[in-house]
């Protein structure tokens, strides 16, 4: 019996064992995961975020102006492949299929192209300082000391401070007629060479783009500097201005560090702008070592050089003036004024020849205005409004920078509904709204008289004729370039008759853009000079 009960306690005892063993690996098993069911969860929240990435990026998308087929990797860039016209009006016949407000995709990079005067306003003046930075390229930031100049620098005080330097010290109207002597001299000997060469062809590109370069270049450095530094220099500079509106492989794809290293445009534009630093370095080293300086009273050897040492040398400015940020304005200062100025006078001189009536009816209220006078003086310019109205029309229909530098959107934006993402370029056609129907009456002819009829001027405040922009970013040379030109193309009117080489039909005149930045001719512009009877009483006033 003893025995009995002895066994029956072990049994219930295993029992009780065997219970609790199995309630220990119940509550193990309930405090294990269960994997199935965080699998099946991980799944349907990975589902989930999809559909709302998925929705985001619909909505996205659908937001975004409309623009043409994309394909994958280089999105937009085939349209502009296989068009066989300039960029600028590629984009312009993309804009009259798929509207005035544009998206494209190059590559990586989000482009918001505007062609309209309405879209205009709205970046440059609505919304302005949402797009008041520029999207920098590859080039352009080699070329600025890294966004040191006025053009692409970024938004904020160093630019204010130095665009206000610039507006009020180095172009400012003054300063501008202070030069009247500069210009009259190379003009005067510009006029004499034509003169002499009345049974040649001349090729006018070539001169009238020499004769603008002579005039900058004693503008921002005076006559004091060796001519072979300067002619070096403006062949660095012309080099590196054609290579700016190439864009990198690193400008398409800005995330990828790869990119970076290929292709070859972006060491030539280094070497370029070596050798521009070099010989800018060489001019103000010789600029210090001269005895000649810079009289702001008197405005006696104050060319723009001058002006930026002694502002440097003076110092306690809130802006310190390196030779990298001097060497960048005088860079800014030859690239706007030059290349403008030759671009536009070239276009001018093309749409003359081709409209001998405006040419005839120019020359003779010219010569009527200033009868008696053999020479143009800085007051004449004043009164010439049939000049003034030639170069307005001429940069409607020829603006030199058809496509304005870019833009960029710095938040999430919206533009007439659409919308902008940020980092986007932001392009404006202004060759495409100078010639918009909506606001300009047979757009497509050479009237100059229009703006006889019409107040409208290029200092930014009406949008349908924004050669030189509008807004923040205005181009501040705006006074500067004009006053080269009027004096110009007065003076190729005043003292010659014009006339095409024997054989060129002028309806048939090849009035195409070479391929760059500016809407240069693609074809020089040649030309007989015949004088006119004031021309040689000019020379024989010289000779007295």
């Amino acid at each position: 019996m003893p025995a009995d009960v002895a066994r029956a306690c072990v049994r219930q005892h295993e029992k009780e064992g065997r219970g609790q063993k199995r309630g220990q690996n119940q509550a193990q098993e309930d405090m294990e995961p269960n994997i199935p069911i965080i699998l099946l969860t991980v799944v349907v929240f990975f589902m989930f975020a999809v559909k709302i990435q998925s929705n985001r990026l619909k909505t996205f998308q659908a937001n975004l102006p409309p623009g043409p087929p994309k394909l994958p990797i280089i999105g937009s860039i085939h349209h502009f492949l296989m068009a066989r016209s300039q960029p600028f009006r590629a984009l312009h016949e993309l804009s009259q299929k798929y509207g005035h407000v544009m998206h494209l995709k190059l590559c990586e990079v989000h482009v918001v192209v505007v062609s309209s005067t309405d879209g205009a306003k709205e970046i440059m003046k609505t919304q302005d300082v949402r797009f008041a930075n520029r999207y920098t390229t590859t080039s352009f930031d080699i070329l600025s000391y890294h966004c040191n100049d006025i053009v692409v620098a970024p938004y904020g005080d160093q630019w204010r401070q130095l665009r206000k330097l610039c507006v009020t010290k180095l172009l400012n109207k003054s300063r501008v007629q202070s030069f009247w002597k500069i210009r009259e001299q190379e003009v005067a000997h510009f006029i004499k060479r034509i003169g002499s060469m009345r049974e040649e062809t001349i090729n006018l590109s070539m001169m009238i783009t020499k004769l603008s370069s002579n005039i900058i270049m004693k503008e921002a450095f005076g006559y004091s500097c060796g001519y072979s530094d300067l002619q070096d220099y403006l062949v660095q500079l012309d080099n590196a201005i054609r290579l700016t509106s190439d864009l990198t492989f690193a400008d398409l794809f800005p995330s990828s560090r790869l990119m970076k290293w290929v292709g070859s445009n972006e060491k030539k534009i280094e070497k370029y702008h070596a050798k521009i630093h070099q010989l800018i370095e060489t001019i103000i080293q010789g600029r210090r070592e001269s005895t000649d300086s810079c009289n702001q009273e008197e405005n006696k050897n104050c060319d723009f050089l001058s002006v930026l040492m002694m502002l440097q040398k003076e110092g306690g400015g809130s802006l310190p003036l390196t030779t990298e940020i001097i060497s960048a304005v005088i860079f800014d200062i030859f690239a706007a004024g030059s290349e403008t100025s030759s671009t536009t006078l070239v276009w001018a001189m093309s749409e003359l020849v081709r409209h001998p009536k405006v040419m005839m009816d120019t020359q003779s209220e010219l010569r009527q205005y200033l009868k008696g006078k053999t020479i143009i003086t800085d007051k004449d310019i004043e009164g010439l409004h049939c000049v003034k109205q030639i170069i307005k029309e001429t940069l409607r229909l020829h603006a030199p920078l058809p496509v304005l530098l870019p833009r960029l959107c710095q938040e999430p934006s919206e533009i007439f509904g659409y919308h902008v993402p940020k980092g986007a370029a932001v392009i404006i056609n202004a060759w495409a709204i100078s010639r918009d129907p909506n606001y300009w009456t047979n757009p497509l002819e050479f009237q100059p008289a229009r703006f006889a009829k019409r107040d409208v001027e290029f200092q930014g405040n009406n949008f349908e004729f924004i050669p030189f922009g509008a807004g923040r970013r205005i181009c501040p040379a705006i006074t500067l370039a004009s006053s080269n030109m009027e004096i110009i193309l007065a003076s190729l009117m005043f003292y010659f008759d014009w006339k095409v080489p024997h054989g060129v039909d002028i309806s048939k005149m090849d009035m195409s853009e070479a391929s760059g930045l500016t809407a240069r001719r693609k074809m020089s512009l040649e030309l007989h000079a015949i004088p006119h009877d004031v021309y040689s009483a000019n020379q024989t006033t010289a000779l007295c």
